[in-house]
């Protein structure tokens, strides 16, 4: 189960009535989407990359991934939520153009992805 030394690998008790229908994970934490459409999180916090936003009334998560420190997950409305550590510009989730949602994402070391429904594939990191 490796190291555990964030209690990455110690999975947590499930709200009663879910299950985990996709997992993702960190450095040093780990992601859990839900059968109610929240995401769970847990291991190291300390770039708040376990902060999972809280959704609107009638929205949930259909997807997440973890990056090095940051976290990236797509909203059923087609957007996407990113959280975690900023330092390179990965939770910066650019606007979409009129008429299209995003229907992919994927998050790398220190960058982010999302493939939006015209087919355009968009990647977003500050590069310094």
């Amino acid at each position: 189960m490796g190291r555990n030394n964030y209690g990455e690998g110690t999975i947590p008790s499930l709200p009663v009535g879910t299950q985990i229908v996709q997992l993702g994970a960190g450095a040093v934490f780990s992601l859990a989407l839900l059968s109610n459409g929240n995401i769970m999180a847990w291991g190291d916090n300390s770039r708040n990359q376990l902060q999972v936003p809280p959704l609107s009334p009638g929205q949930a998560y259909v997807s997440v991934s973890g990056g090095f420190w940051h976290s990236v997950a797509l909203r059923s409305d087609g957007t996407v939520q990113a959280w975690g550590n900023n330092g390179s510009g990965q939770c910066n989730v650019p606007p979409l153009p009129p008429g299209t949602i995003y229907v992919k994402t994927a998050a790398g070391g220190m960058h982010s992805l999302a493939l939006r429904s015209d087919g355009v594939l968009v990647a977003w990191e500050t590069i310094s």
